[in-house]
């Protein structure tokens, strides 16, 4: 039987980011009161919580959700 192909995940460069600063992960998941594991597992930034995550990390929508906003 053939293998499934694998689905590439791609990450958006904010959520990029966001994990790659040190201790960035932990903090927003407390600001968010949510489990750490939570925003490790997102492969985006859900629309509800993309306001907080803009305000509370200072990176721009364009970057967290670019398949929603485009920068002209």
């Amino acid at each position: 039987m053939p293998r499934a192909k694998k689905e590439k995940t791609t990450i958006s460069r904010g959520l990029y980011e966001i994990r790659q600063t040190k201790g960035m992960t932990s903090a927003l998941a407390r600001h968010l009161k949510v489990a750490r594991q939570a925003v490790s597992g997102w492969k985006v930034v859900p629309i509800s919580r993309l306001d907080e995550v803009e305000k509370f990390t200072k990176i721009p929508r364009e970057r967290l959700r670019p398949d929603i906003f485009r920068n002209a």
